[in-house]
């Protein structure tokens, strides 16, 4: 195969759910691949050395992007990960030179040995708060981001530990809270005074963003006074801090 690649969504009347191992393993001609919505796995090696491959949609559904699926792919400029990706393996994208922007979704926890090495063009990379584990080298080398990359990190995080760690180039990301915005949907309402009440009965669970946006009074506790302040804010009685 070579060109343009279209993956079925079906053969034979069977859905296509999985790329094999090493199926395109140094394809030099294929220059892009539109995988089906149906694919739930795509394994390791799939797409390793395809120097001609430029772009390339994973579908929702995959949840790993396994070891070496993308190395030495030296051409490949785009790549769209899916939100429901929860991991990226080890060599996912070394080598990739030619690559010069990529999202890592919400939601992956763990990043793997050699990931991003040899990205020379990614200039910058934002590590999510949902991060956890990020490979660590033995001898305390960086060997998961090119040093080039800028690694944008949330204060208390896997990100941010790894990069005053291990990479020097990094920015920190000052997290504002948006007061009042209990349900985190951008705006102010009357769900945003009914959440917080129940978080302080007990019957919710609030995130930490959550928690940030209710403690509106800064006085470190989430109390009462907040939940009046945001009622009172609701029916603009009060503006609330910035």
């Amino acid at each position: 195969a070579g060109g343009d690649v279209d993956i079925p969504a079906e053969i034979v009347g069977k859905p296509v759910t999985c790329i094999r191992d090493s199926v395109f393993f140094r394809n030099t001609k294929v220059t892009s691949v539109t995988i089906p919505a149906s694919v739930t796995t795509i394994d390791g090696g799939a797409f390793s050395e395809c120097t001609s491959l430029t772009a390339v949609t994973i579908p929702e559904g995959v949840t790993e992007i396994r070891d070496y699926t993308f190395e030495g792919c030296s051409s490949l400029t785009d790549v769209t990960l899916p939100a429901s990706v929860t991991k990226i393996g080890q060599y996912a994208f070394d080598g990739c030179k030619s690559l010069t922007s990529l999202t890592i979704p919400e939601g992956v926890t763990s990043i793997g040995n050699r990931a991003f090495i040899g990205c020379d063009s990614l200039t910058a990379l934002t590590i999510p708060a949902s991060v956890k584990e990020i490979y660590i080298d033995p001898m305390g080398m960086d060997l998961v981001f090119t040093d080039t990359t800028v690694l944008y990190v949330y204060p208390n995080t896997a990100g941010l530990r790894y990069a005053t760690r291990l990479h020097k180039n990094y920015v920190l990301i000052e997290e504002t809270p948006d007061y009042g915005d209990i349900d985190e949907n951008g705006e102010l309402s009357i769900m945003d005074v009914i959440l917080l009440n129940k978080s302080l009965l007990g019957g919710a669970t609030l995130s930490d963003a959550a928690k940030a946006n209710a403690d509106v009074d800064k006085s470190g506790e989430i109390d009462t006074t907040d939940a009046l302040n945001v009622l009172k804010a609701v029916v603009k009685l009060v503006t609330l801090p910035v």
